[in-house]
């Protein structure tokens, strides 16, 4: 037979777990997940050398801050190896000391 004491664990037990798992639903919902991973990127071949040389069109040296910012954002997945528009933007703002690079971490 079922006493009052069962019955008062059992609601409680049935409590925290639907507590439990709204609370992990919110979670899930609420916590953005993180970006996929870029692409690899092509090393060679004609395209990777066109794409070297002229990334999406940008031509052009990087001649203020702003411009500099603005081809940071605009290839933000790419990397500095194999973009010169990036790469670019980075030594200005370098240069001009709008950016510290990270002295404890080896490329």
């Amino acid at each position: 037979m079922i006493g009052i004491a069962d019955i008062g664990s059992l609601l409680l037990v049935l409590g925290l777990g639907s507590t439990m798992c709204v609370l992990f639903y919110a979670a899930h919902r609420t916590i953005p997940l993180d970006e996929p991973p870029p692409e690899p990127q092509p090393r060679t071949g004609v395209y990777a050398i066109r794409l070297r040389l002229d990334h999406e069109g940008a031509t052009g040296a990087i001649a203020s801050s702003p411009a500099a910012h603005q081809a940071m954002q605009l290839h933000a997945g790419c990397s500095r190896d194999w973009c010169s528009r990036k790469a670019n933007a980075y030594t200005w703002l370098v240069d001009h000391g709008e950016i510290v690079p990270d002295s404890g971490r080896t490329r």
